[in-house]
């Protein structure tokens, strides 16, 4: 269906923490067509999490880019009062998992 390339680690959910997928891949079959849809990560773009800071952090090579301000500024918080769900930062390319589809 397609020959892009596609990372599952990516760190899009959870606060930018962890990887996630869902379950976003269906096939329809029916006479004469076949249509199939998935999660991909090729428009994501990649960065650093500025909350890895020091030698402890995972640094694991699977950060969007985000340039946020987060508040607190440690990849252990439980929660965070920045960003906003509103802040641009957040749409600037690493959170771009996608959802595609294409038709036989």
């Amino acid at each position: 269906m397609t020959n892009h390339g596609s990372n599952f680690g990516w760190e899009t959910h959870g606060s930018r923490r962890i990887g996630f997928w869902g379950d976003y891949i269906y096939v329809s079959a029916v006479p004469g067509a076949v249509n199939v849809t998935w999660t991909d990560s090729r428009d994501l773009v990649a960065g650093s999490d500025p909350r890895e800071t020091g030698a402890d952090d995972d640094h694991d090579g699977f950060d969007g880019y985000q340039p946020c301000t987060y508040v607190p500024n440690d990849i252990n918080a439980p929660s965070y009062s920045q960003p906003l769900v509103s802040d641009s930062c957040l749409s600037q390319g690493g959170l771009d998992q996608n959802i595609y589809s294409d038709r036989l």
